[in-house]
């Protein structure tokens, strides 16, 4: 006789290595032209956070500091779909989340 033997393992939940107290804001999601992605409560000051975006696929599509509490990203050559980005403390640690362009 053939006996299947499945393992399961539970997962209690994903950990992100957050920047905690750090709240980011994408607005408006989805949009066309542009969009402006706020941070309140930066731990690490304003001047050491960046953004990183990346397609579907996981290839990183921009890179750009965010200075002053905010950046307003523009679309340009982006293709609708949907993004994921990160925002990035000096130390490494990140808050990421999805942004959505449409035609």
């Amino acid at each position: 006789t053939v006996k299947d033997t499945i393992f399961l393992s539970y997962c209690a939940g994903i950990s992100e290595y957050g920047l905690e107290g750090l709240s980011v804001t994408v607005s408006p999601n989805p949009f066309r032209t542009s969009t402006l992605i706020s941070v309140q409560n930066p731990l690490n000051g304003s001047g050491n956070l960046s953004l990183v975006l990346f397609d579907v696929f996981g290839k990183e599509v921009r890179n750009a500091p965010i200075g002053s509490q905010a950046l307003k990203l523009e679309r340009e050559n982006l293709p609708a779909g949907i993004y994921m980005y990160k925002v990035i403390g000096k130390n490494g640690y990140y808050v990421s989340g999805k942004l959505v362009v449409t035609d």
